[in-house]
């Protein structure tokens, strides 16, 4: 699929007054006349100023940089497989949208092992959705906020998100009846070693959500596997997290000047469900 062809085809509403955006030349353009341009890249901005918390909202450029570095290096992989496991047993054939895409690495695992999957992204974070479009052109992606989700009601198959935010009545409002939402967020020991080596308290994460309004759990899950990982890929996991500007710079400097670490990954997933269309009398 050619660049902007998923664009041309998506279904994307303007986050102004709400109605569908239609391609004219390279711009969406809804039928009040608020238009939205097409980056060359190929994905669209669809976050108001108004609905900025900051000038540059999300990830920094480096952040991205560093995040694409630790997945380049496949530290990742086995979480990537069990989504692609989880997408492939509820949505093989269906519009599945990534909410908080980042750099898109989720999504071009299942480019490449669910082709059939429509794929839409979405991210407030420009880098990064930049970023995901250049590199998957068979995607739809847009800088959007996940409170604010600029598509139909029940028209996705299959939302996920990877610890990113969400809003609950947009995740109900645009999963199609019977339609599945996974959440993947930390586990209790995620990146621990490195917690410990950076904080004098450190602690573990507190457990995954099992209630979301709107959804049924239908199913959950835990991956934990360990990565001895080289000093370059250290400093990238604290740069890519929250971790680059917190804890002690001196244990920091101490961490970093160590040749190597050995880490514990470990994520956990939910798998909910909104209740089918109940049939009309």
């Amino acid at each position: 699929m050619k660049t902007g062809d998923r664009i041309q085809n998506s279904m994307w509403l303007c986050p102004i007054c709400q109605a569908a955006l239609q391609r004219q030349a390279n711009s969406l353009i809804c039928e009040s006349r608020h238009s939205f341009d097409i980056a060359k890249e190929g994905y669209v901005n669809l976050l108001p100023p108004n609905k900025k918390r900051t000038a540059e909202p999300g990830d920094r450029a480096s952040m991205v940089a560093a995040r694409r570095e630790i997945h380049n290096a496949a530290l990742y992989m086995p979480l990537a497989d069990q989504l692609c496991s989880l997408v492939s047993e509820n949505a093989p054939h269906g519009e599945v949208l990534d909410i908080g895409c980042g750099e898109g690495y989720y999504d071009g695992h299942i480019n490449t092992q669910l082709p059939h999957v429509n794929l839409t992204g979405i991210d407030i974070a420009k880098p990064a959705v930049r970023s995901a479009a250049k590199k998957y052109k068979s995607n739809s992606y847009a800088v959007a906020s996940s409170n604010a989700l600029p598509l139909p009601a029940q028209s996705i198959d299959l939302c996920f998100s990877i610890f990113a935010p969400t809003n609950s009545d947009e995740l109900s409002r645009v999963l199609k009846g019977g339609g599945a939402y996974i959440e993947v967020g930390p586990g209790p020991s995620h990146l621990y070693q490195l917690r410990e080596a950076l904080y004098s308290n450190a602690h573990e994460h507190k457990p995954l959500r099992t209630e979301i309004a709107g959804l049924q759990l239908v199913e959950t899950g835990d991956l934990d596997y360990l990565n001895d990982l080289t000093t370059p890929l250290v400093r990238a996991i604290i740069e890519a997290t929250p971790m680059a500007h917190r804890g002690d710079p001196n244990m920091k400097s101490s961490l970093l000047e160590r040749p190597s670490m050995q880490l514990t990954f470990a994520f956990s997933w939910r798998l909910y469900q909104k209740p089918p269309d109940q049939p009309v009398e």
